[in-house]
């Protein structure tokens, strides 16, 4: 069972509407999996960067983001996904269950055809995966903020 490391909610800074995004950081097989629900947009983006810079470890690390309850993605939020992808030389990013126009988005950005990039209907095809792959240590940036 993954166990829980934090939960960010962002929201523009004075606004009383619920968070745009909520990102939970869990561990699947020693792999940091994001489960996020909400927007992606260029503000949750950068909330979003300092969670996944905080748990990189190395360019040969496996990185997991569920959208399964992502309803929109910015440019932001996209090009955020392809600097992670960008600093993860030998490993690669495991997207599990994106939804509709989000899936959409992947497809024709190119990102979901990425051989770095790896799309899973559901975490059981995700720890199968995993159990392949063995990240490893060290420091990684996610590129600029």
């Amino acid at each position: 069972m993954p166990s829980v490391f934090h939960k960010i909610f962002s929201r523009s800074p004075g606004e009383s509407e619920p968070p745009a995004l909520s990102i939970e950081t869990l561990r699947e097989l020693e792999a940091p999996l994001f489960v996020l629900t909400g927007e992606i947009d260029h503000f949750s983006a950068r909330m979003l960067r300092k969670a996944i810079e905080g748990e990189l470890s190395g360019p040969d690390q496996v990185v997991l983001f569920d959208l399964n309850a992502v309803t929109y993605v910015d440019s932001g939020g996209l090009a955020l996904l392809f600097d992670v992808v960008r600093a993860l030389e030998k490993g690669w990013v495991g997207v599990i269950e994106p939804r509709g126009g989000v899936r959409r988005l992947l497809d024709i950005s190119g990102l979901g055809a990425m051989p770095t990039v790896k799309i899973f209907n559901d975490r059981e095809e995700v720890r199968q995966a995993l159990r392949t792959d063995a990240p490893a240590p060290g420091p990684r940036s996610v590129g600029p903020e």
